[in-house]
This record gives C-alpha cells, sequence and structure tokens, in this order.
C-alpha cells in the first residue's frame, strides 16, 4: 500500500527496514553495505523503482562526510546508480556496479584483515643492535676489524632480510590456508636487489589479475628508480655521502654493499670501510628497509584503486594510502623524507602506467634528440679499454674526452668518427654522452 514517504514527500510502498539501519548508523559497516546492495537488486526485480530511488538519495545527502575507503566507494556507487535510474534505467547496468562494489569492499577486508595477522617486524630491534656495534666502534676496540666485518655481514643480512619479507608477505597475501607461493620463489635470496623490479611486476600482475582491475601495467617498470625518486635525504652529509658514492642509487648502493660483503665472505679480505663509512652506511640501510615496505604497499593499493582512467578518488581521501604515508613520515627521525603524495601518484603511473610511461619516454626522446642537434660535437675514439667498458674521444681541439660504453647507442672502435653531447659522467666531470658514429 502506498503511502508518503518522509525524505522524499512522494507516495511509493514502504522502504525496507535495512534503510533505517543505514542511516541510523554513523559508521557504515561493510557487511550492511553488501547486504544493502542486494536488498537494491531485489527490490529494482520487483519494479520498486521509485523506492529503490528514494533510498539511493537519502542516503547520498545524509553521508556528505564519507569517513573511510569503504563509504567513499559506497557512496559514489549510489550515485552511480541514481545517474543510471535518471539517464538509463536498465538493471543490468545497476547490477554492474553493485557487483564492482561488493569485489572492492571485500578486496578492502581481505586486504586489511592479512595486514593485521601480519607479525610486527623487529625494525626497532634490529637498528638498536646495529647502532650498538657502532657506538662501541666509536668509543674504540680491540676488535675493532671484527666488528667492522660483523656490521657490514649483519646490516646486509638486515636488507635481504627486510626485501625478502616484504616480497614473499605480497605475493601471499591472498592466498587461502599456509600456501606460501613467495617463500618458494625466493627460497633462493642471492642477488635479491636484482631481483626487486621483477617481483614487483609479478605482485601488481597478480592484483591486476585476480581482481580484474582495468589497468595497462608497464612490464619493463623500474621500481628502484621510483624509489630513487621518492626518497629525500634530509642530512646535507649524509646525502652528498650518498650522491658522491653512488650517484643518489639505491639499486648501485645495495650492489656495492654485496660486493663487499661477498670479499669478505668468499675471499676473506676485511672491510676497507671506515667507521664513518659505517656510520653512513647504516643510515642509509635503516631508511631503506624502512621505507620500502611500505612504498610497496603504496604501490599495490594504488592498483587495487585505479581503473583506466586513473586513480579512483582522491589520493588524500583514501585511508589505507593515508595510513602508509603517515607511517612513512617517521622517517624524519632517520634524517629523510618522502615527497608530496600526489607527486608520488604522478610518478608512479608515469612508470607503471603503459600508456603514461609511453608518452612520457617518447617526449623525452624527442627533448634528448633536440638537445643533441643543438649541442652535438664531433670526434675521433682513440682509446678504448673493452674489459673495462670505457675509453676516450679526440675531440677537434687535441684534448681528449672521456666516453662509457653505457654511453653509446652503438658499438664504436678506435679511429671511428663520432658525434656526442658533453655532459656530467658518474664522478661529475666532463663525459661524452649519446655518443654515435657518424654516416
Amino acid at each position: 500500500m502506498n503511502e508518503t514517504c518522509v525524505f522524499c514527500k512522494k507516495n511509493h510502498l514502504p522502504i525496507h527496514q535495512i534503510f533505517d539501519e543505514i542511516i541510523s548508523n554513523d559508521n557504515l559497516e561493510s557487511k550492511k553495505i553488501i547486504y544493502f546492495m542486494k536488498i537494491i537488486e531485489d527490490e529494482l526485480k520487483q519494479n520498486h523503482w521509485n523506492e529503490v530511488f528514494c533510498m539511493v538519495n537519502t542516503i547520498d545527502k545524509i553521508y556528505r562526510m564519507p569517513k573511510n575507503t569503504i563509504e567513499i566507494n559506497f557512496l559514489m556507487t549510489l550515485r552511480s546508480i541514481r545517474n543510471c535510474m535518471i539517464s538509463e534505467p536498465k538493471l543490468c547496468k545497476i547490477q554492474k556496479n553493485m557487483k564492482n562494489l561488493t569485489m572492492k569492499i571485500k578486496n578492502i577486508i581481505q586486504i586489511q584483515d592479512m595486514q593485521n595477522k601480519i607479525t610486527p617486524n623487529s625494525f626497532d630491534d634490529e637498528a638498536d643492535r646495529l647502532k650498538e656495534i657502532l657506538t662501541k666502534l666509536n668509543s674504540g676496540s680491540d676488535i675493532e676489524i671484527q666488528l667492522k666485518n660483523y656490521l657490514l655481514y649483519r646490516v646486509i643480512s638486515f636488507f635481504e632480510f627486510k626485501v625478502v619479507h616484504a616480497i614473499t608477505s605480497a605475493i601471499d597475501l591472498g592466498n587461502m590456508g599456509n600456501i606460501t607461493y613467495g617463500k618458494k620463489l625466493l627460497e633462493d635470496d642471492r642477488k635479491i636487489q636484482r631481483k626487486i623490479n621483477e617481483f614487483t611486476i609479478l605482485i601488481l600482475q597478480q592484483i591486476i589479475y585476480e581482481k580484474k582491475i582495468n589497468f595497462k601495467l608497464n612490464v619493463n617498470a623500474d621500481f628502484m628508480s621510483l624509489v630513487n625518486k621518492i626518497i629525500e635525504i634530509k642530512d646535507s652529509k649524509l646525502k652528498e655521502y650518498f650522491q658522491t658514492h653512488q650517484n643518489g642509487n639505491w639499486l648501485e648502493f645495495f650492489n656495492d654493499l654485496k660486493h663487499n660483503r661477498n670479499k669478505l665472505t668468499h675471499d676473506f679480505q676485511d672491510t676497507k670501510y671506515s667507521i664513518n663509512d659505517l656510520d653512513m652506511i647504516l643510515k642509509l640501510v635503516l631508511i631503506f628497509c624502512y621505507s620500502y615496505p611500505l612504498i610497496l604497499d603504496i604501490a599495490r593499493i594504488i592498483i587495487v584503486f585505479s581503473n583506466e582512467n586513473g586513480f579512483n578518488g582522491k589520493i588524500n581521501d583514501n585511508e589505507m594510502i593515508v595510513n602508509k604515508f603517515e607511517k612513512l613520515d617517521l622517517l624524519s627521525d632517520l634524517d629523510a623524507k618522502i615527497i608530496d603524495r600526489n607527486r608520488v601518484l604522478d610518478l608512479f603511473y608515469s612508470e607503471f602506467n603503459r600508456d603514461t610511461h609511453k608518452k612520457i619516454k617518447l617526449l623525452k626522446e624527442k627533448e634528448e634528440e633536440e638537445h643533441f642537434q643543438q649541442n652535438k660535437q664531433n670526434g675521433t675514439v682513440v682509446e678504448y679499454y673493452q674489459d673495462k667498458g670505457y675509453g676516450f674521444i679526440l675531440k677537434k681541439d687535441n684534448n681528449k674526452l672521456f666516453y662509457h660504453v653505457s654511453n653509446t647507442k652503438e658499438t664504436v672502435s678506435i679511429g671511428d668518427l663520432v658525434e656526442f653531447v658533453i655532459g656530467p659522467g658518474r664522478d661529475g666531470r666532463d663525459a661524452a654522452t649519446h655518443v654515435i658514429k657518424m654516416t
């Protein structure tokens, strides 16, 4: 029997009782939202379109300030349903919106549940142990060499543990029971620093496939390059050390550390690092080991909430991402910080979204070509050391210029006439870049 509704002031059948529970609660429970979607579907199947429109419109007016990610997705879905009812009232389209919402809510709950189950790591405890060893070195010790060797070995082991734990946890996040594919994949954690990109892509591909997300992933993306851009070191001496020794490149940093660790373990050579070097190394390792798992989590969450048009909503409205960034704010205790959140999102898409990455790459290649044409010089290759991967070019002014094979666009040999531009080399001094044979 029709009656005048107190909400829309129109005559229609009584509204389902779940509606009263939804509008009377400050916090919308995920189970009730899913149940409410089921009621809406049932009502529409019975042709109760006026009743559904009243419920959807009223809830949208009441919940103007959503408190969490689930509420945001719920309200966005209600608005999509309302728009469908107005412009294109087809049950199949509305059902698709409701199904997508249910999947998103279940995904959010699953991620939150799994994160709550993960045992808290011992980052602070291990950091304190490593700092204690360094303190003993600074105060003077009869076993200085042994302590240096031990500290180097322990620092690398800490890095390997944190990275492997972050990757295996991400891979096994959605697995049921005790299945641990990630643990199996990383049984051999040698050269783990070189596998970070490979496994990050695997993790993101897994999410896209399982959640059926419309995201064009750039499978050649460089996760470590992203990390280089978003972690900023605030301490001037530490920043200078990192830049001077590893060009501000985290992958190069860990490759160097593991190379020195291998000299220690395989060749029985004591570490040549000074106490000051080890102090800087420890600070850098702590910065990375604290940041990496959180940055990986942010990448996964961005994918979950992405669609063909980019990120779904505003990054500062997503409580899961905000939570990760708030934890990253604690990097200030380690003399580091993360760049602006929206900038992180832009950099992620520029590296991991295939279409965006392609556009940026083409634009960069165009700019580099224009720069080359405007600034190119020519000379002759007069020296080349194949075993070392570098050589020298004789310029027109009879001065020699260093070049590295990584800056050649094709194989060049002694006697070849080449074109090049002058830019900073790895040590900051002038070097030949974009070296190409003259035709």
